[in-house]
């Protein structure tokens, strides 16, 4: 199900305990998942430590820095990958997400 709404008005909903604040123009997309995802188990990060992770993940927000100042702004797509892959490790092994903002 993908289902747009344009909010007609200023409105404030609640969803999962949370307040929201929808302005009118607000685009809403209400959508639902099929079934579970299934995630491909590489290996590629199994032998670095939680602290090993972050430092690379460091490092490579440090490049992405360098990068956007050289190229006027732009992003590097190949950075920005790996650091989401490196931020799906740390969060694969600290605990995985359970209730809103829950790290573990």
């Amino acid at each position: 199900m993908n289902n747009k709404f344009v909010v007609s008005e200023n409105t404030e909903i609640i969803l999962d305990g949370e307040k929201y604040l929808l302005e009118k123009g607000d685009v809403v997309v209400l959508e639902k998942w099929k079934g579970d995802v299934e995630i491909e188990k590489t290996g590629e990060h199994a032998g670095k430590s939680v602290e090993q992770l972050r430092k690379q993940a460091a490092n490579l927000k440090k490049r992405q820095e360098s990068y956007k100042k050289e190229h006027g702004g732009e992003t590097s797509a190949e950075i920005t990958e790996k650091l989401r892959e490196i931020n799906f490790a740390i969060r694969a092994k600290t605990g995985w997400k359970k209730g809103k903002g829950a790290t573990k």
